[in-house]
């Protein structure tokens, strides 16, 4: 608006002069040439008057001046057209000179306007200062209200609940004055709202490390003396940091409850808590217990899980709640077993439909279905069928799940038959052993074979398809050659899901009578038989605890498993469920303790404490983890600090995610991770070799450091048990004999084992009589979780499915509702090892059968060939690998060889004879060149097999080479020396 005041204000000043400059020119032209147009217009008419008056000379005159009034004329007429332009200049310029006359009276008004609005604007001005003022010293006191907050909460540890409440009130603040807080900027008394509004993570990071600093230092004493040793750097920085969410990760030996008292203890001396208002969360009564004892404190509540939901729900509905009877006393397990046992008796005597689809169950899906397609090898497939236990309802062990099935089918449908029986007729030959088929029909002599083919005619990768073909055909021809009945069935038949329906439709053609087992005595056979009442029963419990530990329901179950089995477990269990729930309207089990106290926790608010611990927090479930959440939510700015080992989760059959502690911070948002690294248990041997075998799994680990005291020292010996009888304990005493010679003055010594079958209580017993002076233990590697001793033995450190690592399948109806995301081998078997690894103070031994030694030990001793010692000699470390499964030693029996794995590989061999050349025994045999060979480098010694039964060898008989064989299993094979 100024700017057009400042033009307009030239425009009069400036054009306006020049105009009447401009109009005084015209009127002087305008007055010249009236003026000469007045004396030419008066010498005309004195003319024409001459001439009138001289008459007699018009004609004359006439024509003497015509000419010039011709010219006047012009003239005039120039002179008259120069007056017109004039006259239309003179408007013109009248014309511009009323608009300027105009614009001048407007820029006065508007002078006059402008002058009387900068009045008003000074007016507005001066008030709107004085509210500035008074608004300034408003945001300034809100300012320091916030900055006073801020120096407040900065006396304790900052909570991410803290900083965003302050964050908040900023962003509030700034929203409204945001002009203000810009001036504000670089005020130094408001650095700390500053840099909370840049990043206010930044700024808490950076004030909780001045504070964890200076309460180091303030509490330096109490740290040194809470506890029986002064805690680590590690432990208080744990201690001091309390945030809502923390994760103290702890490593085996490193002092994890020390750490949960030691908190509490500078809680209440540091008045941030009150007795009541802390919480402390265990796994089982003994942890809860000692951490109660070691505190000292009637008013803390250090609960189990299950005893901290009872108490809520008591409370709530303050009403005592009574556990259900086979939960009370002694023997828990097998009084649940029988309740459910009976559970199930009563549905199969009461429920029609229950038996009918309990007895499909038990035909067609007892046993989960693994196609021997499935498998790569034939190695794969024998350590599958190991972990099997392949019995039918008469107790015939078969060799596939496909031959169980039809085994079973033929029971309950009442038809006679007998398994691998001596075929009718001599088959034997000097290369061929006697038939055995399959099964056999007595009533209707009809032979039953199982092939494991495919619709192609293809067998799996491990089996030599060309060599099991020839079998089908000379099986095929030997029963047409003898004139009798056979029929076949497929393995692709029972992946089509028709096995058994086509056995029923081939044996129709025979006129086989098919007629249900009478229904007593079906129902006595499920009822009675221990094999199958008692899995189905493990079963149901071990699922239902999965099932309400995850938080599962049955119709999400249904709609997302399309597996038949599965589905028709599911359905099973949902009707033993029911009646479950059905008996113990009256009591609570120890699932109800915990699901009905967050059901009641949603609802009512208990928020008495600030602070919840949770001890063992790698072996939360689904569940428990349900029930933290809902206290965190009851109480604003609540600290929850859980302490755990995720190289330590072990309970996965218990329903434990180890996922949950892995992913801590993603349940709990801007939770705070402290690591105990340091180890007071063992030394950096045991450390460095125990780290390395558990982060094999790094993508299932959460990777960390250990430190070990530096005067630890620990070692690792490997004992190779060749004592093969069961129960012996003379190789226990060995080894005890040998540790005396490493420590005579050895205190205590702790047995492991994988399961609590490798020593019995009578062994035990005899073993301490044997050593009074020692403290001599045993526990499973489950149970010996948070113990240290100064000597630890492994026992059992083998391979199979009672091994370590175990090679027990879980039932895949268990697997399809277990949170599971880990796929690395083994992943919980590695763990239990490395919690048996780090029970050592001193010294750890790990004891293996050296023909079948597991594949942990195998690593250990392959990662660790200068730390790993033999405590004995491996006796049997020279014995050569069986040639056909690849995995097993062959043993010494005589004058032959045999693959220790009897049951699923039968491997023999002829005895080699000491090598020819060096005399030791040494030879290997090598097939393609039919020849055996010294194993010494420095040796060429050979020795020629049997080319015509090649398990055996040739010998020097006189004239010619006779196969060791003869006459043991007639092999007549010569050949003549001279050859």
């Amino acid at each position: 608006m100024d700017d057009n005041i400042k033009k307009l204000d030239n425009v009069i000043d400036n054009d306006f002069p020049k105009k009447r400059k401009e109009k005084a020119k015209i009127n002087q032209l305008q007055l010249m040439y009236s003026n000469q147009y007045t004396d030419v217009r008066n010498s005309k008419n004195q003319l024409i008057d001459k001439i009138n008056s001289w008459m007699i000379f018009k004609f004359i005159i006439k024509l003497f001046f015509q000419k010039k009034i011709t010219a006047f004329t012009e003239e005039e007429k120039k002179l008259k057209h120069k007056l017109h332009d004039l006259e239309l200049q003179a408007q013109a310029i009248d014309k511009e000179l009323s608009i300027v006359e105009k614009e001048k009276n407007l820029k006065t008004q508007k002078l006059n306007l402008l002058q009387s609005v900068k009045n008003e604007i000074d007016i507005e001005k001066k008030e709107l200062l004085e509210l500035i003022k008074k608004e300034a010293k408003v945001f300034v006191h809100e300012l320091r209200t916030i900055n006073k907050k801020i120096n407040n909460i900065m006396k304790k540890y900052v909570t991410t609940y803290d900083v965003k409440i302050m964050y908040n009130d900023i962003i509030h603040l700034v929203d409204k004055k945001e002009l203000f807080f810009e001036f504000f900027q670089t005020d130094n008394e408001f650095i700390h709202i500053i840099e909370i509004f840049n990043s206010y993570q930044k700024w808490q990071n950076k004030v909780n490390e001045i504070f964890i600093q200076n309460e180091l230092i303030a509490y330096s004493d109490f740290f040194d003396n809470v506890e029986e040793m002064p805690l680590t750097e590690s432990q208080r920085r744990a201690i001091v940091t309390n945030d809502n969410a923390n994760l103290v990760l702890a490593g085996a030996g490193s002092g994890k409850t020390s750490v949960l008292v030691a908190n509490v203890q500078y809680l209440l001396e540091a008045n941030l808590a009150k007795e009541e208002e802390i919480l402390l969360l265990a796994f089982n009564k003994d942890a809860a217990n000692e951490i109660e004892s070691r505190l000292d404190r009637s008013n803390v509540n250090s609960r189990t899980f299950h005893s901290f939901g009872k108490f809520i729900i008591t409370d709530i509905l303050d009403k005592k709640q009574l556990l259900c009877d086979w939960l009370q006393g002694k023997n828990t397990k097998e009084k649940t077993q029988i309740f459910f046992r009976d559970l199930i008796q009563n549905e199969l005597k009461n429920n029609q439909n229950f038996l009918s689809m309990f007895t499909t169950y038990f035909i067609e899906d007892f046993k989960p279905y693994k196609s021997i397609f499935s498998f790569k090898t034939q190695k794969e497939y024998y350590n599958y069928l190991k972990t099997k236990n392949l019995i039918t309802l008469k107790g015939d062990y078969v060799k596939s799940y496909e031959e169980l099935m039809i085994a079973n089918h033929l029971y309950l449908k009442n038809i006679e038959y007998k398994y691998e029986e001596s075929y009718e007729y001599n088959t034997a030959t000097k290369d061929k052993a006697q038939y055995h088929p399959d099964f056999y029909l007595p009533e209707y002599k009809i032979y039953i074979e199982h092939f494991g083919i495919d619709k192609n005619g293809n067998t799996a990768s491990f089996v030599e398809k060309d060599e099991y073909l020839k079998g089908i055909e000379w099986k095929r021809n030997i029963h047409q050659k003898k004139g009798t009945i056979l029929v076949e069935t497929y393995s692709y038949e029972n992946m089509d899901g028709v096995l058994l329906s086509s056995l029923e439709s081939k044996l129709d053609k025979y006129n086989v009578e098919k007629k249900d087992i009478d229904f007593n005595l079906a129902l006595k056979t499920l009822i009675e038989d221990k094999a199958v009442l008692d899995v189905f029963t493990d079963l149901i419990i071990i699922y239902q605890g999965h099932f309400i530990n995850g938080n599962h329901s049955i119709e999400q179950i249904l709609e997302t498993n399309h597996n038949r089995r599965i589905k028709t477990f599911v359905k099973l269990f949902y009707i033993i469920n029911n009646a479950y729930e059905a008996h113990k309207s009256n009591c609570i089990d120890y699932n109800d303790m915990i699901k009905k106290a967050i059901d009641l926790l949603k609802n009512e608010k208990l928020s008495q404490y600030k602070y919840i611990f949770v001890d063992e927090f790698q072996d939360i479930s689904i569940l428990r983890n349900e029930l933290i959440k809902e206290l965190t939510k009851l109480k604003q700015n609540s600290c929850l600090k859980v302490v755990g080992d995720d190289w330590q989760a072990i309970n996965k059959f218990a329903g434990s995610d180890v996922m949950i502690i892995k992913n801590f911070s993603q349940s709990f948002l801007s939770a705070k991770r402290v690591d105990l690294q340091e180890t007071f248990r063992f030394g950096s041997n045991i450390a460095d070799i125990s780290k390395q075998f558990i982060m094999k799994n790094e993508e299932g680990q959460i990777s960390k450091t250990i430190n070990t005291l530096a005067h630890k020292k620990s070692d690792l010996y490997i004992y190779w048990h060749n004592n093969f009888e069961k129960d012996s304990i003379e190789y226990i005493k060995d080894i005890i004999k040998h540790l005396l010679n490493i420590d005579p003055d050895l205190e205590e010594i702790l047995f492991l084992g994988r399961y609590s079958f490798l020593m019995k209580r009578e062994s035990l017993n005899e073993i301490k009589k044997c050593y009074p002076g020692i403290d001599i233990s045993f526990k499973t590697v489950h149970s010996s979780k948070g113990l240290g001793k100064d000597y630890v033995v492994v026992l059992g450190m083998d391979k199979g499915k009672y091994g370590f690592p175990s090679e027990l399948e879980n039932d895949p109806i268990i697997d399809s509702i277990i949170m599971d995301d880990e796929k690395f081998p083994y992943a919980e078997e590695r763990r239990l090892f490395y919690v048996a690894l780090t029970r050592v103070k001193k010294d750890i031994i790990l004891v293996a059968q050296p023909y079948k030694a597991s594949p942990f030990i195998k690593e250990i001793i392959e990662d660790n060939k200068e730390i790993v010692k033999n405590l004995n000699e491996n006796q049997m470390s020279s014995n050569p690998i069986c040639p056909k499964c690849n995995d097993e030693y062959l043993i010494d029996k005589g004058n032959f060889r045999q693959c220790v794995d009897i049951k699923f590989c039968n491997y023999t061999e002829s005895k080699l004879p000491n090598c020819p050349k060096c005399g030791k025994e040494n030879m290997i045999k090598t097939y393609h060149y039919n020849i055996a060979t010294c194993q010494d480098g420095n040796c060429d010694g050979t020795i020629k097999l049997c080319p015509h039964c090649k398990d055996w060898h040739l010998i020097d008989k006189g004239n010619f080479w006779g196969c060791s064989n003869f006459p043991y299993n007639d092999c007549r094979y010569t050949e003549s020396k001279k050859n």
